[in-house]
């Protein structure tokens, strides 16, 4: 089956950086760090349904709550949104509003605002999955071994539970941003440790746009602060960009029997 839409739009990310809202932000930076005006009365989980236009956001994109942290006892809250198209997330694209208790709403983030959308799909599950498993070429792959597949149900206490990718559809930015493809998505794991991963396959034409390794890929370093002299930071790389992480070092360990069969 195929279907196909491209739409115009506007170039490429944060574009409301360039045209600020002065009713709504009291500042705005050029990496789409913002701090809005007290007289801003919205709830943080409905600033984009409602605020949506200050953030240069029109449909069909959207922002969707994944989630709400708490930091440290205090009051300060963190809401996660990421980005939709037309209901589906927008690899990448997200934003946070920070709910301070001392001070204005703020908020950080990536926005995309590109000016094509490529949604034409060509391709089903199945004939994407063969794409990739062509592309990756591995001997062997998790679902084809009985001992992880029984694992796998036993760690799930799912009977269905199994390592054969299920395909779930994102919308993949180009490497220059002026645009957005529909892709499939699937995690594929094999006994061939970099080659195990999420790939993103176009649906169009089956093409491997991306991959990001399932290996954690974890480097540390070390800057001068303002306030607390040199410290230490870590930094995972996970395909597209570094993330912060706590340290490089992992908290659950597996343990397997000389046959592979335990762990």
């Amino acid at each position: 089956f195929s279907f196909g839409y491209m739409s115009s739009l506007n170039a490429q990310i944060n574009t409301f950086v360039q045209k600020r809202d002065q009713t709504i932000f009291e500042s705005v930076s050029e990496n789409g760090y913002v701090s809005f005006n007290r007289t801003v009365y919205t709830l943080p989980e409905n600033i984009f349904r409602e605020l949506g236009h200050a953030f240069d956001l029109h449909s069909p994109f959207g922002m969707k709550l994944k989630d709400i942290t708490e930091i440290g006892g205090r009051k300060n809250k963190h809401y996660r949104f990421t980005q939709m198209y037309n209901g589906l997330p927008v690899y990448s694209g997200y934003y946070v509003i920070h709910e301070l208790e001392d001070g204005p709403m703020a908020g950080n983030g990536k926005i995309y605002n590109p000016s094509s959308v490529r949604s034409t799909i060509i391709l089903n599950e199945a004939e994407a999955l063969e794409h990739a498993l062509r592309y990756i070429g591995a001997e062997k792959y998790f679902w084809e071994d009985s001992t992880r597949e029984a694992k796998a149900k036993n760690k799930q206490n799912d009977p269905g539970a199994t390592y054969y990718p299920k395909a779930t559809m994102e919308y993949l930015p180009s490497k220059d941003l002026t645009s957005i493809e529909l892709c499939y998505t699937f995690d594929i794991y094999s006994f061939e440790e970099t080659k195990s991963g999420k790939y993103f396959i176009n649906a169009a034409d089956g093409k491997v746009l991306k991959f990001l390794p399932a290996n954690h890929v974890c480097s540390a370093g070390s800057f001068t602060s303002n306030f607390n002299g040199v410290r230490t930071v870590y930094t995972y790389d996970n395909g597209d960009e570094f993330e912060l992480e706590d340290d490089c070092y992992d908290s659950v360990y597996g343990v397997y029997g000389e046959n592979n069969e335990l762990d």
